[in-house]
C-alpha cells in the first residue's frame, strides 16, 4: 500500500518541475512529520484539472512507480476540497473484490460515540476469500472505488470471518447513506484496493 511517505520524495522531484507541492495541502505534522495516510493532499475543487494534468505530465510518469493509481474522494472536505489518494494497482490491473459480491450493504446506528458506521455483506465464496485476504494484510488497507471515485479507504484491524464487515469514522452520516446507494445501486462494479487508514471491524 502507498503512504504519502512512500511517495513523497517523488513528489519532492516534481516540486521541482511542475510544483505540485505547491497545490497540495500534504500531510505534513507542524514538526514537520510525514502522516502515513494514502491520502496525499487535499486539492481545491478548481485546482483539480492542473493536478490531473501534472500527474499525467512525462515527468511525473518518469518520477513516481509503474503501479500507482490516483483517485480522488468521492465527497468534498471542509466545503472546497477534494482528497488525492494514491492507490497501489493489483498486478493483473482488475480489483481484488467487485461489487458482484457484495449481497448487502446498510448504514447502522451507533450510539456509542454516534460514529456512522456502513455495514457490508459479501457471498459466501467471496467471505471465504475476504478473510483470508484480511488474515494476511492487517494494518493494510482497502479502498471502496466506484466509477473512479474513493468512497472510503479503511484500515482492516484485524482477520474478519463471515463476510460481514463494518466501516466507521472519518465520514458524515450522510456520506454513509450515499455510500449505501452508491454501492446498492450506484454504477458497479465497485472495486476493492490496498491503501490506507481508517476502520474496518469484523462484526
Amino acid at each position: 500500500a502507498y503512504r504519502f511517505p512512500d511517495l513523497y520524495p517523488q513528489l519532492e522531484q516534481l516540486h521541482s518541475t511542475d510544483s505540485l507541492l505547491n497545490i497540495l495541502q500534504a500531510p505534513i505534522s507542524y514538526d514537520g512529520t510525514l502522516i502515513p495516510t494514502p491520502a496525499i493532499g487535499r486539492v481545491l475543487m478548481d485546482d483539480t484539472a492542473r493536478v490531473n494534468a501534472i500527474l499525467a505530465s512525462p515527468a511525473a510518469q518518469a518520477a513516481l512507480p509503474e503501479d500507482v493509481r490516483f483517485r480522488w474522494s468521492a465527497h468534498v472536505v471542509d466545503y472546497e476540497y477534494l482528497e488525492l489518494i494514491a492507490l497501489k494497482a493489483t498486478a493483473d490491473g482488475q480489483p481484488l473484490f467487485s461489487g458482484e459480491c457484495i449481497t448487502d450493504v446498510e448504514q447502522i446506528k451507533v450510539k456509542k460515540g454516534n460514529i456512522p458506521n456502513v455495514s457490508l455483506t459479501m457471498n459466501e465464496q467471496a467471505a471465504e476469500a475476504w478473510a483470508q485476504y484480511t488474515r494476511e494484510h492487517v494494518g493494510e488497507s482497502i479502498a471502496f472505488v466506484v466509477d473512479g471515485a474513493v468512497y472510503s479507504y479503511p484500515t482492516i484491524m484485524a482477520e474478519i470471518p463471515g463476510g460481514k464487515s463494518q466501516i466507521a469514522g472519518n465520514m458524515t452520516f450522510e456520506e454513509a447513506d450515499d455510500m449505501v446507494s452508491v454501492l446498492k445501486h450506484g454504477p458497479l462494479p465497485c472495486e476493492v484496493r490496498i491503501v490506507e487508514e481508517n476502520i474496518v471491524n469484523p462484526k
